[in-house]
């Protein structure tokens, strides 16, 4: 009897000194698994910039996905607040949405799943002209519109001083870009494709700018007279260019590159070359492929 007694206690004790043990060590956080249903994409990218190879999703764990891209390609209306969810739950900063419209725009921003982002990239979105809603995204560093071909206002970016990497290559109605001159800590911006824009002095303050693709519906450069510290320069589908004088002030440059410019000549580029830093590339190609303003091109 006092066998089985001894037992017991034994039994109880081991029992109470487990729970106890367990109470005490350190929450253990089970994998954040993307729910499948919901078709997350994710992609190895940082700050925004949409890479080119996507990753097979799986598990993801949580300090991971500050530095991912994720792909909400099967959101809509009825399952947002199915994505907000996973959205919070995976402290996701960095999403890729495409062929949003106005509407769900709108519904999207108010249902709250944009709060947290710091990029945001809505390429491709043909149908949407209302970006308004998009300003209330305070944290936002990074933004994509690129080929949202019926956006036209973008009176809404100045609301986004934090804005530090912005594309709007592609948006061909893009006729006014006045509100840029609010976004003071602008370092990449992407024009190329905005065939519309007659004046670019609203971006010729901006102090912190290194990069810059834009197309260009004449011969003045003057505007970049104010921006000593580019590194990059992009030109895309700029049928008047010839006179590039202007460039050989930069005493930063990295790179330029110029693309179907068809009064650029080899010649040209092997001048200015030689007037440009040593070391800073200097490319003329030929339109065999059409220009990506899918991303923001800081590197030739």
């Amino acid at each position: 009897m006092s066998r089985k007694i001894f037992l017991a206690l034994f039994l109880l004790i081991t029992l109470l000194t487990s729970k106890s043990l367990a109470e005490d060590a350190p929450p253990k956080f089970p994998a954040q698994t993307i729910t499948s249903e919901l078709e997350m994409e994710v992609f190895a990218g940082e700050n925004g910039v949409l890479p080119g190879v996507g990753e097979t999703p799986g598990t993801i764990k949580i300090p991971q996905c500050e530095r991912r891209v994720f792909y909400l390609k099967g959101l809509n209306e009825k399952n947002v607040e199915a994505y907000k969810k996973e959205v919070r739950r995976l402290q996701i900063r960095s999403v890729i949405i495409q062929t949003i419209t106005n509407a769900q725009l709108r519904t999207y921003a108010s249902a709250g799943l944009f709060t947290n982002l710091t990029s945001l990239d809505l390429h491709e979105c043909s149908e949407l002209k209302d970006i308004t809603p998009l300003a209330k995204l305070q944290k936002l560093t990074s933004l994509s519109l690129c080929y949202c071909t019926s956006l036209k206002d973008i009176t809404t970016l100045a609301a986004l001083p934090k804005l530090t990497r912005l594309n709007l290559g592609g948006c061909k109605e893009i006729e006014e870009i006045q509100p840029l001159a609010w976004l003071p800590n602008l370092e990449h911006l992407g024009l190329s494709g905005c065939k519309k824009i007659s004046s670019f002095y609203p971006i010729s303050a901006h102090k912190k700018l290194a990069t810059l693709s834009l197309t260009i519906p004449n011969n003045d450069l003057s505007f970049l007279r104010n921006l000593p510290q580019l590194e990059g320069l992009y030109f895309a589908e700029c049928p008047k260019l010839d006179n590039l004088t202007v460039l050989t002030r930069f005493k930063k440059l990295k790179w330029v590159e110029f693309w179907n410019c068809k009064l650029v000549t080899d010649a040209m580029t092997d001048g200015l070359k030689k007037k440009l830093p040593k070391g800073c590339k200097v490319r003329a190609s030929a339109p065999r492929t059409l220009p990506s303003p899918y991303y923001l091109k800081e590197d030739p």
